[in-house]
């Protein structure tokens, strides 16, 4: 079984927060249709700092409904300069070993995509595992690992309702 990762970050006070969702390969139109089904009208993607707490709620129960979907939480304290290579290389090593395929992240500026390639490749140079930044209305698993960054990042009840798709939390020093 292989299994697509995508990763997506949050900002919260002094942390850092990326988050990986795993899915799948064999589910991932599935859980990409039931994705595209959350969005409203004119909505191109679910974008949770955006959605009132009701969708909020409806959105994460959804995601946590399908029991196909997994996620990772890398958490390290700011500068995000510092902090995102560190988790991102954390979040490499893992995607090679639980045997991720495809590595999608959320295009953000060129220069940090650049510097992301250069993470990337110190670790999955020598693997098959195939990476690429790519808009996150182009990929719905990156919407779902922004639904686990912010949840987890809103912290309390938030936390704990995305919490049945966490595996796991771990937190990287720079």
């Amino acid at each position: 079984m292989t299994i697509d990762g995508y990763a997506d970050e949050s900002i919260r006070g002094a942390s850092f927060i990326l988050a990986l969702a795993l899915i799948p390969s064999q589910a991932r139109a599935d859980v990409d249709r039931t994705v595209r089904s959350l969005r409203l009208p004119r909505q191109r993607r679910i974008h949770m700092v955006d959605e009132r707490d009701s969708r909020r709620r409806e959105v994460i129960s959804t995601i946590v409904g399908l029991s196909v979907v997994r996620g990772l939480v890398y958490t390290a304290p700011r500068p995000v300069s510092r902090a995102r290579p560190t988790c991102l290389s954390t979040l490499a090593d893992d995607a090679l070993r639980m045997g991720v395929g495809r590595l999608v992240l959320d295009r953000g500026e060129e220069n940090q995509n650049r510097r992301d390639r250069t993470t990337l490749q110190a670790t999955l140079t020598k693997s098959d595992v195939r990476y690429l930044h790519a808009p996150s209305w182009e990929h719905p698993g990156l919407q779902i690992a922004d639904i686990i960054a912010w949840a987890y990042g809103a912290g309390g009840d938030w936390r704990r309702r995305i919490s049945p798709v966490v595996d796991g939390v771990q937190r990287v020093e720079p």
